[in-house]
């Protein structure tokens, strides 16, 4: 079966370019297993290189932006689909609704807000939908410390492992997102 993944990423044109190369890995291998993805629906910085890598390889890339943004000319023109959100607690809401399965890839601030939702759902048992962290570089590494500190303490009573898995190359989410069921074919 193949369904659904939403990638969290960043909009800045100013990171690493190793990073811009590991998105579009991603992107391929996302269209490659049939998966439709769903992003923040930005043509800049890596959700635009994200999307671009998607459509080049005969993937279905689809976006969920706050009406806020599109003043900015920033809306990826190849979309399959755009939802328009007030929001970005809508926009949220909307990942939520549309995605089978999460991937945190290297970001900032809004990746991090995005990744912290699906975490509070999982948490509440709101939502079962797979979480996987994409820790490419280590990236991730003071945040996932944070997190084993907050478990420690007792401030997060269950399992990190029952919240997300932890990745460090795009192979191995889709690895991951074939065990979990979302896609069907055989990653290769």
């Amino acid at each position: 079966m193949s369904g659904s993944v939403c990638v969290f990423c960043s909009a800045s044109d100013h990171v690493s370019p190793f990073f811009f190369s590991e998105i579009e890995i991603l992107g391929r291998l996302l269209a490659e297993a049939g998966l439709e993805v769903w992003y923040g629906g930005a043509s800049v910085g890596l959700m635009g290189r994200l999307a671009d890598s998607v459509i080049k390889h005969g993937g279905v890339v689809k976006g969920i932006m706050p009406r806020a943004f599109e003043d900015q000319e920033i809306i990826h023109q190849g979309l399959a689909e755009l939802i328009h959100v007030d929001t970005l607690v809508e926009r949220k809401e909307a990942m939520l609704a549309k995605a089978d399965a999460f991937l945190a890839f290297p970001g900032g601030v809004g990746t991090l807000d995005e990744l912290m939702e699906v975490m509070a759902h999982r948490q509440l048992g709101l939502t079962q939908k797979p979480l996987i962290i994409l820790n490419i570089l280590d990236f991730w590494r003071g945040f996932l410390d944070s997190l084993v500190e907050m478990q420690q303490q007792r401030m997060i009573s269950m399992g990190l492992d029952e919240l997300f898995d932890v990745v460090e190359q795009p192979q191995e989410a889709l690895t991951l997102l074939h065990k979990y069921r979302i896609v069907g074919n055989t990653p290769g």
